[in-house]
């Protein structure tokens, strides 16, 4: 048992030989330790979780169960699941169970998950996302108001990393009531989701989010930055944006705004009005507002961009060949 940490630390340097690898687990399965090898899945390293998994579930003593197994589904490593899945798919029983175990925890009232729980949650819904029965506990829990707000956070999250290449309809139904609610968070939530998967079909509902001024200004803000992209965007739109160009605002809104505006094709009169605060806009902010600037070819706004140029502080961070393309 006193060489398994050395067998684990041989897994984890890794190199891509299959043949040694195969013989470090074996190794591990013949040793048949179980305390020393449990140490396998809290590893950082996915190969080496990967060999914990497959190495208890076949060791004499390795009393492997599906509450050691289930956290292991939540990775963006296949190979990992993978082995997970067919660990589980081997034992009567557990796929079942998990199942049901997923709608328990979906059902919750005090939404009072461990840290344990929801990360088997996570993983679990991510790795059975193709299963039709799947998809429709995903869309009615997140859909059902009465389900804790902790939980319903938690599904656009899995619905963002899923990897599924066309998004269920009723996923995209349910993504669409969530946005019409009067819930930031939940609706912050949704949008990340939006962005991050590129669904287009949103973008009237986002658009109109994007006007309503009682809004925190960093939901609107990233409404406008998953539309920015398609849609020409309004005066009262833009002006939202340069607002929020400001060193007064936080770093990470001031941002998010730059990008929306970077993204987006803008009119000349608008672009004459983004050069003013490129005036003294840092090397953070300027390199996301100069694509902008690229899709327009009028005179004035030329001159404008490099008068602001010469004054902005954050010229300097401007790529020659980017400085050159613009």
């Amino acid at each position: 048992p006193a060489g398994a940490p050395a067998i684990l630390a041989s897994i984890r340097r890794g190199g891509g030989d299959r043949f040694l690898e195969h013989a470090l687990i074996y190794a591990l399965l013949r040793i048949n330790h179980r305390d020393s090898t449990l140490a396998a899945l809290d590893d950082s390293n996915p190969n080496v979780r990967r060999a914990g998994l497959i190495a208890l579930d076949q060791m004499p003593d390795g009393r492997l169960t599906r509450e050691l197994v289930a956290p292991q589904l939540d990775t963006d490593d296949p190979d990992l699941q993978r082995a997970a899945l067919d660990i589980i798919s081997r034992h009567e029983g557990w796929a079942g169970e998990i199942n049901g175990l997923l709608g328990e925890w979906l059902g919750i009232k005090s939404g009072k998950l461990t840290d344990a729980q929801q990360k088997s949650l996570v993983g679990a819904l991510l790795a059975l996302s193709k299963e039709s029965n799947i998809q429709q506990l995903v869309a009615e829990t997140l859909g059902r108001r009465d389900t804790p707000l902790e939980t319903r956070l938690l599904l656009p999250k899995v619905i963002a990393r899923c990897r599924l290449d066309q998004m269920p309809g009723q996923w995209t139904a349910v993504l669409g009531e969530v946005l019409r609610e009067r819930n930031p968070r939940l609706q912050s939530e949704v949008i990340a989701t939006i962005r991050t998967r590129g669904l287009k079909d949103f973008d009237g509902p986002l658009a109109e989010l994007s006007r309503q001024s009682e809004l925190p200004a960093e939901l609107r803000i990233a409404a406008l930055g998953c539309v920015a992209p398609r849609q020409r965007l309004d005066d009262d739109s833009v002006q939202l944006l340069l607002t929020h160009l400001n060193e007064r605002t936080e770093p990470l809104l001031r941002v998010a705004a730059a990008k929306a505006l970077g993204s987006s094709s803008l009119t000349g009169d608008q672009l004459l009005r983004l050069a003013k605060p490129l005036e003294s806009s840092g090397p953070l902010i300027v390199p996301l507002l100069l694509p902008a600037f690229a899709k327009h070819n009028g005179l004035e706004v030329g001159q404008a961009l490099v008068a602001s140029l010469k004054t902005s502080p954050g010229a300097g961070a401007v790529a020659a060949d980017d400085l050159r393309e613009t």
